[in-house]
């Protein structure tokens, strides 16, 4: 008995220990395939951290990007998905300069115009350039009360000194004379629209304006080279005799022709919102024609105030619109007739109170 029960105790040993063995074998391929799956993701991620080093194309400086609040990309910053620019690398051999024109002077301002450039850093240096942009919208500086516009400055050339951004002067030039007699504009006193200045020999002379800029004006006419006037308002200005009255026409043609030119400028822009305005639900622009050899598809008619051009023909069966005038020589247009055994719409006496309505049996057109 012992000895069986030793045999048996020996056997449940046996397999005691093979089912061991085969559940360590099985532990171990789990932790095989564990670390498996755990190499592949850290190669996937040593992969994708080799995408995270940018490399320049060339040599050269680089600018930090600046995302919407306007703070530079750094270490730690968060790269979105839609914007993963981080820097740029800036072309040094085409310079702009950027400035801000006030909103009196814009009109001025026009693509082509030269430019002379200055750079605060560099006071000897002097650039020339051209203006390339200049937007068509105002906004408003800080610290500032006026609106002002951007202007985009390209400059000519290039020197390895620029940096980008440096500050710059930048002076447009809108105009340029060959010859002109000038003085300063505080020198010039205006009054009910005529223009003065005050000579030092005792003579309030008329004179009238030219071009003119933040410092200086030209004269066209009323004074000659060396003639010398006060830059302020002289003690006791009334003693002063009055000169030049035969300029007083010429300046006042100059306010007329400036006043129709600021007309026919308004009046050109409202014509243009005119055209651009889009015919909705049958109303246009009064006195439109339309281009001539259109021809209108059958079924549609003109708004109220737009007019075919001569000889343009118009679809039949369809009623001439009230207030439009058909050219001479252009078709009449048909009645609808009845097509052939369609029956007669029938008309229906209303009930007391309601309201008269004619009935169309199906099939009739």
């Amino acid at each position: 008995n012992n000895l069986e029960k030793a045999l048996r105790t020996y056997e449940q040993a046996l397999n005691n220990y093979d089912l061991k063995v085969e559940q360590a074998h099985a532990t171990v391929n789990d932790v095989a395939i564990e670390l498996n799956r755990k190499k592949r993701q850290l190669d996937e991620l040593r992969a994708v951290l080799k995408d995270f080093t940018i490399y320049a194309p060339s040599d050269g400086m680089v600018i930090y990007y600046r995302d919407w609040s306007g703070d530079k990309r750094r270490i730690g910053s968060s790269i979105s998905g839609w914007d993963l620019v981080v820097a740029t690398l800036p072309d040094l051999s085409n310079m702009l300069s950027k400035t801000y024109v006030n909103e009196i002077d814009i009109a001025k301002v026009k693509p082509g115009q030269m430019v002379r450039i200055g750079v605060d850093a560099f006071p000897e240096k002097s650039y020339t350039g051209i203006v390339k942009e200049v937007s068509n919208i105002g906004e408003q500086l800080k610290n500032a009360d006026a609106k002002v516009f951007e202007v985009i400055i390209k400059v000519d050339g290039q020197d390895e000194i620029l940096r980008p951004a440096m500050t710059t002067s930048n002076q447009i030039v809108t105009a340029s004379l060959d010859s002109a007699i000038f003085l300063p504009s505080e020198a010039i006193f205006e009054r009910d629209s005529i223009t003065y200045v005050y000579r030092t020999n005792g003579v309030r002379q008329i004179i009238v304006k030219g071009e003119s800029n933040d410092n200086f004006t030209v004269v066209e006419q009323g004074l000659a080279e060396d003639d010398e006037v006060y830059l302020s308002l002289p003690m006791n200005p009334s003693r002063f005799k009055v000169r030049g009255e035969e300029y007083i026409p010429v300046i006042k043609q100059r306010i007329i022709e400036k006043a129709e030119a600021e007309k026919r400028k308004a009046e050109e822009q409202e014509s243009l919102k005119q055209k651009r305005m889009i015919i909705r639900n049958g109303q246009g622009p009064q006195n439109i024609v339309l281009p001539k050899g259109v021809t209108l598809p059958e079924g549609v008619t003109l708004p109220q105030g737009i007019n075919p051009p001569q000889g343009t023909p118009q679809p039949q069966g369809v009623p001439q619109p009230q207030g439009v005038t058909l050219p001479e020589g252009a078709p009449q247009p048909q009645a609808v007739t009845q097509p052939e055994g369609a029956a007669t719409p029938q008309e229906t006496t209303p009930p007391r109170g309601g309201t008269r309505r004619v009935v169309r049996p199906s099939g009739t057109k």
